[in-house]
């Protein structure tokens, strides 16, 4: 029985898939890493660079356990979330929306503002956060773990290292799957470019954005959760986190 999947194919990627297309055939000529990686779920996915194209595949030559062991590769264990393969046919690409959830294209709008942000909205943004974000924040992530795995005691800090969780193959990363966690690695790459070292405090082995870029970035999770997220989030909720983006970036369409 063929087994379907996804590829996420990112822009600069030079590997095989990089030339899909509906109804191609991608196979690997030599046999040899790096192999297509197929995710049997579209939460499986981990977005390893931005932005990218997303399809749906046939696997036709899956990767022998054999060949993983020439190519010096671990065999992967039972019930793994995806499949090595050598050949697949592509059958259709699928929206990149879809990754981060049912309201995948008001994520997709956030991350693209994040892309273009320049030192004047960072400060705006960072200015405009509302007192209460943070807590709202934290709170709709601790509804949303007590939802989808009964945590009841984790309480995630109102931190932007808090993007993703793992709560087992095939579930969501976060309520909007690795949005939170593609959004906060576009900001800080565009703080990167946009203000260079100054954009980061160094402490021994560890990097972190300085405050102004880090109140920024919080308030574009706040309001990826708020349009993201919306079944989580009261009114009340909603206006706390949208605060920033509505008076700074304006009204969301």
């Amino acid at each position: 029985m063929s087994v379907e999947g996804f590829v996420y194919v990112p822009e600069e990627s030079k590997e095989a898939m990089k030339q899909a297309s509906q109804g191609a055939r991608v196979s690997l000529s030599d046999g040899k890493p790096p192999f297509i990686v197929v995710d049997h779920y579209l939460e499986s996915i981990v977005v390893a660079k931005w932005p990218g194209r997303l399809w749906r595949v046939r696997i036709l030559e899956p990767l022998t356990k054999e060949a993983e062991q020439a190519a010096g590769v671990a065999t992967l264990i039972a019930g793994a979330s995806y499949t090595r393969a050598l050949s697949v046919e592509v059958l259709d690409e699928i929206p990149i929306a879809r990754l981060f959830g049912a309201r995948g294209e008001a994520v997709c709008a956030i991350i693209s503002q994040a892309r273009q942000m320049q030192m004047e909205q960072v400060h705006s943004l960072a200015a405009a956060r509302h007192p209460a974000a943070g807590a709202t924040y934290a709170g709709l992530w601790k509804k949303w773990l007590a939802s989808i795995s009964h945590v009841t005691s984790t309480d995630p800090p109102d931190d932007v290292a808090t993007v993703s969780v793992f709560v087992g193959p095939g579930r969501p990363k976060s309520p909007v799957n690795e949005g939170f966690s593609v959004l906060y690695q576009e900001m800080i790459s565009r703080a990167e470019s946009v203000s260079g070292a100054a954009a980061f405090i160094e402490e021994d082995e560890d990097r972190y954005l300085e405050p102004i870029w880090s109140a920024a970035t919080k308030t574009l999770l706040d309001a990826t959760m708020a349009y993201g997220a919306p079944h989580l989030c009261s009114q009340e909720d909603c206006n706390v986190l949208t605060q920033a983006w509505r008076s700074v970036i304006g009204p969301f369409s």
